[in-house]
């Protein structure tokens, strides 16, 4: 309540602090090779830095990472997500997993993606699930927010699977 009234005073405009569910779920094929994907699996920056708008990648200890991504809105509504994750992979099964790292950041995400060989082809499948919280939304757009939001993450976790079936067929 307190931030709600801080920021009517300050920006004499009536914002809403809200928080949002996310889960994706996204799949795509490509053409590769399984065990060029596996040697790619075992650099877990290169293949995060694949992912849009990322700002910053801040390695915390090993195979845990905090991110900062760039302010992500428009219209009135800007989100600078950040949260921090531990990261597993298990070759074996062409798969990186991650949990969030409590008590970092504004978000707390966790997923998978995995690449799974399907005859000639692979196939990506990249699965996020968490919350974003504290995201400052004018009043007068809290009703438009949430699709606005999942729609925007929906386009970054389509291109970031995009840039990974590109990245793993080089």
């Amino acid at each position: 309540m307190f931030r709600i009234i801080k920021a009517l005073i300050e920006r004499r405009e009536w914002f809403l602090l809200m928080d949002m569910k996310i889960e994706l779920k996204r799949s795509l094929t490509f053409q590769g090779d399984i065990e060029q994907v596996r040697g790619h699996l075992s650099d877990l920056p290169a293949l995060l830095k694949q992912f849009p708008k990322l700002d910053r990648l801040k390695e915390l200890k090993p195979n845990a990472y905090e991110w900062t991504l760039h302010p992500i809105g428009a219209a009135g509504i800007s989100h600078v997500v950040v949260y921090a994750a531990d990261y597993s992979t298990d070759f074996s099964a062409n798969r990186v997993s991650w949990v969030p790292v409590k008590g970092i950041g504004n978000a707390s995400l966790h997923g998978y993606l995995e690449c799974v060989p399907k005859g000639d082809v692979i196939e990506l499948n990249v699965e996020i699930s968490g919350q974003l919280r504290d995201m400052s939304i004018p009043l007068t757009l809290r009703l438009l927010a949430p699709a606005y939001i999942k729609k925007t993450f929906e386009i970054l976790v389509d291109k970031f699977s995009v840039r990974l079936s590109e990245h793993f067929s080089r």
